[in-house]
């Protein structure tokens, strides 16, 4: 497993053991843009992947993957290369990219509020 998989692994984990859980409900486009950058980070840096590889392999909409790429692009994580080879991978190493690096790049800046459901 990459580096990028194992630490989405060790974030998601979840323990309800009378600490508070955190939840957080992600837009589509999040969700989408997330499973590209895993993706590529998968991938490797040597190989390009093209936007139609992507959004099958990942079952998302090939139109609004395009959005969703041209975005991380425009941020930097993702970078395109031009041509018969071209296609996508990663700007950066994986273990260099956060989940929040892709939301932000996604969604804007982003603020967290915390929400204890034991004090409702």
């Amino acid at each position: 497993m990459d580096a990028l998989a194992r630490k989405f692994a060790a974030d998601s984990r979840h323990k309800s053991e009378g600490r508070l859980g955190v939840w957080m409900r992600i837009p589509r486009r999040v969700d989408y843009g997330l499973r590209a950058v895993i993706y590529l980070s998968v991938r490797g840096p040597e190989k390009c992947c093209s936007i139609t590889e992507i959004a099958k392999q990942q079952e998302v909409p090939k139109k609004f993957l395009e959005k969703i790429i041209r975005d991380l692009t425009r941020c930097g994580l993702i970078k395109s290369k031009r041509g018969a080879c071209g296609g996508y991978t990663l700007a950066r190493p994986p273990e260099q990219i956060s989940f929040y690096d892709v939301i932000e790049a996604i969604e804007g800046p982003i603020a967290i509020n915390a929400w204890d459901a034991a004090s409702k």
